[in-house]
């Protein structure tokens, strides 16, 4: 492989992992990132690219589900959640259990009651697990919420 290839695609991948996280960037910038990687996924099958799975899927993830937990893509959350799906789909037994978990464990701002219900039941089609995201995301907005009130 061509080290300055190699090179350019790893940059290219954490920038999108930038991008998907979402932080102090217009929405406009997210949704160019997000359709890349759908795109490239489409035409290019990306998410299929040892080099990609070994290095970028999980960071991947971990950037966008962070980003949908936290509301930080509200406006794109469609397109977040249908792309995180496709992401996970071809390990969703390590999404669930694994992954998932282990990423609502390390949440802030809830306690581990909370944390627990915010899990969701493994579904793998794509509606069913946007849907359980949806519910996630919004429960953690809610315990966030009501945290924070009480501790005032």
């Amino acid at each position: 492989v061509d080290e300055r290839a190699a090179r350019l695609f790893h940059a290219l991948c954490d920038l999108c992992c930038f991008a998907a996280r979402g932080d102090d960037l217009p929405p406009r910038c997210v949704e160019a990132s997000l359709s890349a990687l759908r795109d490239a996924d489409e035409k290019r099958r990306l998410f299929d690219f040892q080099p990609f799975v070994e290095r970028w899927r999980a960071p991947l993830c971990d950037a966008l589900l962070g980003a949908l937990l936290d509301g930080r893509h509200a406006l794109l959350g469609d397109e977040a959640a249908a792309l995180l799906h496709r992401l996970a789909a071809p390990d969703l037994a390590g999404f669930f259990g694994s992954f998932l978990p282990q990423r609502i464990a390390s949440l802030e701002g809830l306690d581990d009651g909370q944390k627990r219900a915010v899990l969701w039941a493994r579904a793998d089609d794509r509606p069913s697990f946007i849907r359980g995201l949806k519910d996630a995301a919004a429960d953690v907005a809610y315990y966030r919420l009501v945290n924070t009130s009480a501790m005032e």
